[in-house]
């Protein structure tokens, strides 16, 4: 179906495209990041590491690699060495995002592999499957283009959850994985296969809900995969499009107002009806622009519309403003407030909540009650540095405070992790665009650089190693060639 123009405020983003990047980045990685974060101990590192391994480099996990493979080659097959050797595949995959894909894509094969073999060894482990999951995921990013290629990979990983869930049908928590992996395959898929991978993940949440009603995490992520039906449903030409994307959101709304019956002291209920309370103001917004001048009573149509989206967006302050009176010292909701008030163009008025954010985890680092509390306002100060304040250096000083191996908040030590990830990817982004100091002093030297894979290097006279550029070499030849036909032909 043809796409349609969207007019959306795209101010901040002309302005910091890097915060696309890392937007980008983020909702890759944390799908099904926090089932895999669950399972480390299990499939993680072993033997000796603790928690250094936060810190090692592509180096060090080859090196682990090649050592893990070394004593399985000598003390045989073992389902723990084999679950560390695999995780370390990935690894390798995730630290070489400089490197081409191909290679990437060779280790998340292996860890594909070594896998495959750990279930045939201990079939009724699910836990086993639940890692082979996550390999396919990453490898179908990795390959990112390549539709045979993605398509198998993808087809893997459903094809596992499901043999998951024939497993212990009962249990909701597979059904919500298997939601989540069709959000990925909606996520990394084209707009065609898009609809059924979204048909599917609600569905799936709409199982989870059934089988565990008292899961509020269950209602939220069927609130946000109708949430992502409307986004896509917004992209597409008629009526009929528009019509249900508002259907989508209202559905979601009424999944949020359950889960807050359940659970109305829990915080995230708010933003998340809150959030959706702003989509629903777009929704209206763009629905002015569907009404026909010629229609009677145009105006008042327009208006009415109008009237709806700015009720809809009071809500949805009111809605960020309640997890703010429950806990008045969490640096979390104030951001919600500024990124609430950016989306409705208040700038000025949003950055007074960040002000207010920083202000507050000042305070609340002065005289931590423990070591979560120190690690939660030291990643939101990163945050506000990363994502605010364009100083990635700032953001990494403060993670690099946290004690991570005394955090037992799961759920925040995957939100560290994952900016870690993203600071890590943003810096090899950043070695890659810088010049090479070799070909600055070939340029300076008046050398001709085409291609940095051109380059090759040769002895000169002093013994002294000169890079080059492959290029010149060929024309140096064609010239002696032609020369020597000149020769001949006298």
């Amino acid at each position: 179906m043809a796409r349609k123009k969207r007019v959306h405020n795209r101010k901040m983003f002309r302005k910091k495209p890097w915060v696309v990047i890392v937007a980008l980045v983020c909702a890759l990685g944390m799908v099904l990041s926090g089932i895999a974060m669950g399972l480390q101990g299990i499939f993680g590192p072993q033997g000796g590491l603790g928690g250094d391994f936060e810190d090692w480099d592509l180096s060090d996990w080859k090196n682990y690699a090649d050592h893990l493979e070394e004593t399985i080659e000598i003390e045989g097959e073992d389902p723990e060495n084999l679950s560390s050797l695999a995780w370390a595949y990935r690894m390798i995959s995730q630290e070489a995002v400089g490197e081409e894909g191909d290679k990437r894509q060779c280790y998340l094969e292996k860890a594909l592999d070594t896998q495959k073999s750990i279930i045939e060894m201990e079939p009724e482990d699910t836990r086993h499957r639940t890692a082979l999951v996550q390999s396919y995921l990453e490898a179908a990013r990795v390959v990112g283009e390549e539709g045979d290629e993605r398509q198998r990979y993808l087809e893997g990983a459903l094809d596992t959850q499901q043999s998951i869930i024939e497993m212990e049908p009962e249990k909701a928590t597979h059904h919500a994985a298997l939601a989540e992996t069709y959000l990925e395959a909606a996520n990394l898929e084209g707009e065609e296969n898009q609809g059924d991978y979204f048909e599917n993940a609600s569905d799936a949440y709409q199982e989870a809900v059934e089988l565990d009603r008292e899961n509020v995490a269950h209602y939220h992520g069927l609130a946000r995969v109708l949430r992502q039906m409307a986004d896509w449903k917004a992209g597409l030409e008629g009526e009929e499009h528009e019509q249900e994307r508002g259907e989508y959101l209202e559905q979601a709304l009424v999944t949020l107002e359950e889960a807050r019956e359940l659970e109305p002291e829990n915080t995230e209920n708010y933003s998340e009806m809150g959030n959706t309370y702003l989509e629903l103001a777009g929704w209206k917004e763009d629905l002015v622009n569907l009404v026909d001048e010629e229609d009677a009573g145009e105006e008042e149509i327009r208006e009415e519309k109008k009237k709806a989206a700015e009720e809809y967006r009071e809500k949805a302050l009111d809605m960020f403003k309640e997890p703010l009176e429950m806990e008045p010292d969490d640096p979390e909701h104030y951001i919600a407030m500024y990124d609430s008030l950016v989306r409705m163009e208040r700038g000025e008025e949003a950055e007074e909540w960040l002000d207010d954010a920083e202000a507050i985890i000042e305070e609340n680092l002065e005289d931590p009650d423990d070591v979560q509390e120190e690690a939660r306002n030291r990643y939101y100060k990163a945050q506000i540095y990363m994502n605010y304040r364009q100083d990635v250096d700032m953001a990494s000083e403060q993670l690099e405070k946290i004690e991570m191996e005394e955090i037992t908040d799961q759920q925040l030590l995957q939100k560290i992790r994952q900016m870690l990830m993203n600071i890590h990817f943003m810096e090899q982004m950043q070695e890659q665009m810088q010049e090479p100091e070799d070909m600055k002093d070939m340029k300076d030297n008046g050398k001709k650089i085409k291609d940095p894979l051109d380059l090759d290097t040769k002895e000169t006279e002093n013994g002294k190693e000169e890079v080059i550029d492959i290029e010149d070499i060929d024309d140096e030849e064609n010239d002696e060639i032609s020369d020597n036909n000149g020769d001949s032909e006298e």
